[in-house]
């Protein structure tokens, strides 16, 4: 479980986040969306304690999040920045399993997520982007947590990785886990998940967009000029707008159940 109350950060006269609250206690797989400088990163420094909050209170499965201990029940791939240039994505993949005690049989699972036998014995600094990324997460998967938190988790991975990724993690929901990632690819979000949590003016909104899709209705209509429109209407709206559609001299050319995707939400958040 994950427990964030109240949490409020600023940096001077800059407030980042106001008043955030979230409570994720069933195993899932959460986006955490929104523009850069929005404080997505901020807040997941704060979650792992890398970051203080100016007040607020955090739990990980009960246990406050400045606790050293968190990291029993946490990881949290953050940035390459994580990786040590002069030792080996093997020197890290090693150093994990001691510390985490991790079996033969999970240590051999985890080097085949992104098949990293090809190059974990080079040194982290002759690596590629994407091999320097499928490190990254390789190493963090390896421990049994109860949250895994990721920033950005598919930057510089080719579509096979990606497709691996997701797989990987929705083995992880299915084991009972919480993972909470950010991403600016919200095609890759709508793959992996219907829960959305949109950091706007400093707070979350956290949205459901099945539930939202179920509710909906995508209308196109035609005006007298012949240009079609997309209308997203409610379902309780829906024979008052057509009504008014009709009386502004437009047809309908279709109405159908709306796919409500990420991107559209982020359309009405972040651009309008």
């Amino acid at each position: 479980m994950l427990e964030i109350n109240s949490v409020n950060k600023s940096y001077g006269d800059n407030v980042v986040l106001n008043d955030v609250n979230i409570k994720l206690d069933k195993a899932g797989i959460y986006a955490l969306v929104g523009p850069n400088g929005v404080g997505k990163t901020t807040l997941m420094d704060i979650i792992a304690n890398l970051t203080k909050m100016d007040s607020g209170e955090i739990k990980i499965n009960g246990v406050d999040n400045k606790n050293p201990e968190i990291f029993q029940h946490l990881s949290y791939a953050r940035s390459l920045d994580m990786l040590y240039d002069n030792l080996t994505g093997l020197d890290h993949y090693i150093f994990a399993k001691n510390t985490h005690k991790i079996s033969d049989e999970k240590f051999e699972e985890i080097l085949d997520v992104f098949d990293v036998r090809k190059f974990m014995k080079r040194k982290i600094s002759t690596y590629s982007l994407g091999q320097k990324q499928k490190t990254l997460l390789t190493y963090f998967f390896l421990g049994n947590y109860d949250v895994y938190i990721m920033d950005e988790p598919v930057t510089g991975l080719d579509p096979t990785s990606v497709i691996l990724l997701r797989n990987y993690l929705l083995k992880l929901k299915s084991e009972g886990k919480i993972v909470v990632l950010s991403s600016h690819t919200l095609s890759e979000v709508d793959k992996l998940t219907d829960n959305v949590m949109f950091l706007v003016d400093k707070k979350i909104s956290f949205e459901n967009l099945s539930e939202i899709s179920e509710n909906q209705y995508k209308i196109i209509t035609v005006d007298e000029l012949g240009n079609k429109s997309v209308n997203i209407v409610a379902k309780d709206k829906l024979n008052d707008s057509i009504k008014g559609y009709l009386e502004k001299g437009s047809s309908i050319d279709s109405i159908d159940k709306s796919d409500y995707t990420t991107e559209d939400r982020y359309v009405e958040l972040y651009t309008k």
